[in-house]
């Protein structure tokens, strides 16, 4: 299915646009990958573009996983994949797990041998979920492990916050004090600290890109130096901005320190 007409098909349904969903379908015209992992289904317009790129390259698979409690509607995916017809090449997963990294668990599990080989799954894996450091950070660590060499991890939000969406806490029950999220936890994007401190000195990826403020594209290639680019599409005011932003979270995190 060609670009413009997925884009039609999805245009009003949250929460990616056609920008979006451009790079997502044409990285996937490009890399041509078989089989594509997707963590973080919402109402599916993501699949879709995924799956539609498939489609026009021929053939390929997309694996897209959420969790059963997730409760998207007006449409659900089910129902977007059923308009768009392209259903036929997507697999969709309902987890009940705490989360989708013991799922990710029980993949690496099934694929391994006695010596922790791991056979590999996947070209291409869009992490597009809980945007925590607890459950993400150890997401890419296991899905690193499913990574074929050659394949491509992305990454969403790298500038969302708990504090930014109005959320004091991050996980429930939330009336027991040891789920409360510390100021700092609240006010750092925790996709970002992933992208920092986990994915940038792993072995495994090569080649880091940062995409506006918004994505990390990373390349898995285990015999490789690591790269780090950095590109936007924004203004300069807006750069300048995300930088005070930025400055401003660094100094707020110190000052948490410091006093505790």
């Amino acid at each position: 299915m060609d670009f413009e007409t997925v884009a039609e098909m999805t245009r009003g349904v949250p929460v990616m646009g056609e920008r979006e969903g451009r790079k997502l379908y044409e990285h996937v015209r490009a890399a041509r990958p078989g089989h594509v992992l997707e963590i973080g289904t919402a109402h599916g317009v993501s699949a879709c573009y995924l799956a539609a790129a498939l489609e026009e390259n021929g053939g390929g698979r997309l694996t897209t996983v959420d969790h059963s409690g997730a409760g998207y509607a007006d449409p659900t995916a089910d129902e977007l994949f059923q308009k768009t017809g392209l259903g036929r090449f997507i697999e969709r997963l309902l987890i009940d797990d705490s989360s989708y990294t013991w799922w990710l668990k029980r993949q690496v599990e099934d694929r391994s041998d006695d010596a922790g080989n791991v056979e590999r799954g996947y070209d291409f894996c869009f992490l597009d979920g809980a945007h925590n450091w607890t459950i993400d950070g150890l997401a890419v660590l296991l899905l690193e492990r499913l990574l074929k060499p050659g394949g491509w991890l992305l990454l969403d939000d790298l500038d969302w916050t708990y504090a930014g969406h109005g959320q004091e806490i991050a996980l429930s029950p939330p009336s027991e004090k040891m789920f409360s999220m510390s100021s700092d936890e609240l006010r750092t994007p925790h996709v970002a600290a992933i992208v920092d401190l986990i994915i940038k000195p792993h072995p495994a990826f090569s080649e880091i890109r940062i995409e506006d403020d918004r994505w990390a594209w990373c390349l898995k290639d285990e015999n490789a130096t690591t790269r780090l680019t950095v590109e936007t599409s924004r203004p300069l005011e807006v750069l300048v901005s995300l930088a005070v932003q930025r400055g401003i979270r660094h100094a707020r995190a110190a000052l948490t320190r410091s006093s505790s």
